[in-house]
């Protein structure tokens, strides 16, 4: 079997290793390896996982018509399976010349043995069924938040495409566009921090979740209860320290740090591994999340409400308090996906 490019290129579009795919659907990083090299074909189930998770078809993963789920029949089953007149009574007319036909008492073996192997296909066939069944998320369960179990899903955006909502801005600070495979923010130059707004909505009480690679640079991540330049944002770094801030343009420092950390959650450098963050806002109190783990509670009562977007910065937070002048580095480049918010 040839090598499957298609399983492969899907994977490193979104920044995940073969180790990321197998937690994802349920199955091991070897095995994925396997079937990327063209070794071996997915199971109808882990076939249909596979297509989930990357919202495409079989045909367009390079997976074979005998992988996809509710593939038919071999052809020797099928003709076993079509041969009606080997089930019933013996034909009067007499056989074709040089063909032999078998007396009823023969036939009666292979009779059962199709009746049983008919009786096997139908049991495989509702158990496959039941792992479908049980093995596929629902439209519910794609809905709901994995946070808090509670809340509306408000947006769900894989940021491959612009839908109208996102600026594509270029200025001396950096660049706000679409890439291959999500929504990137690049060329954010030293000292600077660009932030790219979703103007069209607003919200109050949220979880709000985004995946991001920092393919350069420092730091990324989200904003939100924006009424802008006043935000809050929540950003991790390259390093491994994450902040939360609130930005306040009326005062004379800009920002009030709420929280400074580093995480062992978070994957370091720029090897393309992806992160998720989330933040919960339910009215004064803040939770933030790190690869789906809480890195802790916090409570401001500044801004109640505002926009959201992603945003760039070059600063690291290694060194909170007088940082040193090599503190930053440019350009910084971080590239966003899979956005989600639930309305709490």
């Amino acid at each position: 079997m040839p090598r499957n490019d298609h399983l492969t290129q899907e994977r490193l579009n979104r920044g995940w290793s073969q180790a990321d795919v197998a937690a994802k659907i349920g199955s091991d990083p070897k095995t994925v390896g396997r079937w990327e090299r063209g070794l071996t074909s997915p199971s109808p189930y882990l076939c249909q996982q596979l297509c989930q998770l990357y919202g495409k078809t079989p045909q367009e993963l390079g997976l074979r018509a005998g992988d996809q789920p509710g593939a038919s029949a071999s052809p020797a089953v099928a003709t076993l399976l079509a041969a009606p007149d080997e089930m019933t009574s013996p034909s009067t007319q007499p056989p074709a010349r040089g063909l032999k036909r078998w007396p009823l008492r023969k036939r009666r073996p292979i009779l059962y043995s199709v009746l049983a192997a008919c009786v096997v296909l139908v049991a495989v066939g509702a158990w496959a069924g039941t792992r479908l069944a049980v093995g596929t998320p629902t439209q519910t369960q794609i809905s709901s938040n994995p946070y808090t179990g509670t809340g509306t899903l408000a947006m769900s955006d894989p940021l491959t495409s612009n839908q109208g909502t996102w600026p594509t801005d270029e200025d001396d600070q950096g660049t706000c566009s679409f890439a291959t495979g999500g929504y990137e923010i690049r060329g954010v130059q030293e000292g600077f921090m660009q932030p790219c707004m979703v103007t069209s909505v607003s919200f109050r009480n949220l979880v709000y979740e985004v995946q991001l690679q920092i393919r350069a640079g420092d730091c990324g991540g989200l904003a939100f209860r924006s009424n802008f330049p006043l935000m809050y944002y929540f950003i991790i770094c390259s390093d491994g320290h994450y902040r939360f801030v609130r930005y306040d343009k009326n005062n004379l420092d800009l920002r009030r740090i709420i929280v400074v950390g580093i995480s062992s959650k978070i994957h370091q450098g720029h090897n393309n591994q992806a992160n998720t963050i989330a933040v919960m806002a339910n009215g004064d109190a803040f939770t933030l999340y790190i690869n789906h783990v809480s890195v802790g509670h916090f409570s401001d009562g500044a801004y109640a409400q505002g926009q959201i977007g992603l945003l760039v910065n070059t600063c690291r937070v290694t060194y909170p308090v007088n940082p040193p002048n090599d503190l930053c580095t440019a350009p910084t480049d971080v590239l966003f996906q899979h956005l989600r918010v639930w309305k709490l």
